[in-house]
Order: C-alpha cells, then sequence, then structure tokens
C-alpha cells in the first residue's frame, strides 16, 4: 500500500495531465463497459398502413370519440 500512496505522490503531475486522464479513462472504460446488443430491426409495410417499431415498449392510446373522414 505504501509504494501505491509513492507512487502516486511521485507521479501526480502526470497522473492528473491530459495524459494521464486519458490512460485511466482507458483502463476504467475496459472494466467497466456495458455490452451493447446489436438490435436488426425490420419492417415491412403496405401502401396505406400504419407501422410502428421500437426497441422498447409502446403504449398508444387511441380515443374512440374520434371519427376518421
Amino acid at each position: 500500500m505504501d509504494e501505491i500512496v509513492t507512487f502516486l505522490t511521485d507521479n501526480k503531475e502526470w497522473l492528473f495531465s491530459g495524459a494521464g486522464v486519458v490512460f485511466i479513462a482507458g483502463i476504467c472504460r475496459i472494466f467497466f463497459k456495458k455490452r451493447q446488443t446489436e438490435s436488426n430491426q425490420t419492417i415491412l409495410a403496405g401502401e396505406g398502413s400504419t407501422n410502428v417499431q421500437s426497441g422498447r415498449d409502446v403504449h398508444i392510446n387511441i380515443d374512440k370519440r374520434v371519427k376518421k373522414k
């Protein structure tokens, strides 16, 4: 533990300069990277159709009092 504290105090200028921040951010990104799932969504629509495509939940409220002409 003393070695780490000594290293940090001896190299604090380098560590908190631009190069050190980029290096630490890269290491953190490797360890804490969220896995993104690939999504290949396709939709085929006919003429005059209404289509809704979403990667999550979709809530559609249709007011039945409105009459379409």
